[in-house]
């Protein structure tokens, strides 16, 4: 009989054991994000077959609108469902050799500690009791945040908006609309409103502010694997978003490109909240692209990321004011 005894007890140890290791296997994973890994291996860069077709075609994400309530000091927020568009973008031939870059990766580390600096967390009322939230990114010392044209769209008075930064996010000051393309206004089809969402805002502080570089040239070869930083808030409660709300630090895998879309898969950061955040070069530390829509997956890495480029802006940029994205910048006092 104390054999018996012995043996269930030896068993019960056993599947203790065998179920705590389970449950330290399964949250392992998500637990890299706020970590410094190494990147993957580079892989080898392949072009596009010429005239596919970038399907834009899965859920454009808004970003994400929230309800506020007061309730005994708590405000709490209720996440409303994103509009539904549908675009269909011709890509054009983007052949790119299959070379290794010359040079090391960046040191995520650096690329991290950069993004608590220069990406932001934007609060943006829609009216006394909404609240929009989006990311950007500061492109210029003098506090200029780079974001999508969507954001704004259910914002009725001159937009300024609640700008934070870190990790947590702690406010910094607040920052106001500079520019919005009049082509999105104006935009009738989902296809032109894509290529033209995008937005400028100026920090309201003379601070002198670290920033990124754009890369206008280089066009993203299909399995290119870019880095991402966002503000995502879809998975978090109220009392997160406004309190311990932090950057998510990632990767993405371009599926298809051309000069003015990128197409990419496997992000953690294609949730809502994330419409104005980056895409990054891991070799030369330049924004790629800003993200401004998403898929409709209940599973987030499964969801595909739609950004648009430097190129894009800059071209939109030129075609309403006349000068390119730096010389634009460069003529406020």
């Amino acid at each position: 009989m104390r054999q018996i005894y012995t043996l269930a007890l030896i068993l019960i140890i056993t599947s203790t054991v065998i179920i705590l290791f389970s449950v330290v296997h399964r949250t392992e994973p998500d637990s890299y994000i706020f970590q410094n890994k190494p990147l993957d291996p580079p892989l080898q860069m392949r072009g596009i077959d010429n005239n596919e077709t970038l399907n834009l075609e899965e859920n454009m994400s808004n970003e994400k609108r929230v309800k506020e309530e007061v309730n005994n000091g708590v405000r709490n927020i209720t996440p409303q469902i994103a509009d539904h568009i549908k675009v269909r973008v011709q890509l054009e031939n983007t052949q790119n050799p299959a070379t290794t870059p010359a040079q090391n990766p960046i040191p995520q580390s650096d690329v991290y500690n950069k993004g608590l600096r220069t990406v932001v967390s934007l609060l943006c009322p829609k009216d006394s009791d909404e609240i929009i939230i989006g990311t950007g990114a500061i492109i210029s010392k003098d506090g200029y945040i780079l974001s999508t044209a969507h954001i704004t769209d259910e914002i009725k008075n001159t937009p300024t908006c609640t700008v934070r930064r870190g990790a947590p996010a702690e406010t910094f000051g607040e920052a106001s609309l500079v520019f919005i393309p009049r082509a999105y206004k104006a935009a009738t089809s989902s296809e032109d409103r894509a290529l033209y969402d995008f937005s400028l805002w100026k920090i309201n502080d003379k601070e002198i502010f670290d920033s990124w570089e754009l890369e206008y040239k280089t066009i993203s070869a299909r399995d290119e694997v870019l880095l991402t930083l966002t503000y995502p808030a879809e998975l978090l409660s109220s009392r997160i978003i406004f309190n311990n709300l932090y950057p998510l630090f990632s990767t993405t895998h371009t599926i298809s490109t051309n000069e003015y879309f990128i197409r990419s898969r496997s992000s953690l950061s294609a949730q809502q909240g994330s419409s104005g955040g980056i895409l990054i070069d891991p070799f030369t530390g330049k924004i790629r692209a800003i993200i401004f829509g998403v898929s409709q997956n209940n599973i987030i890495s499964e969801r595909i990321l739609f950004s648009l480029t430097p190129h894009a802006i800059d071209e939109a940029l030129f075609q309403e004011t006349g000068l390119h994205l730096t010389e634009y910048l460069g003529s406020f006092p």
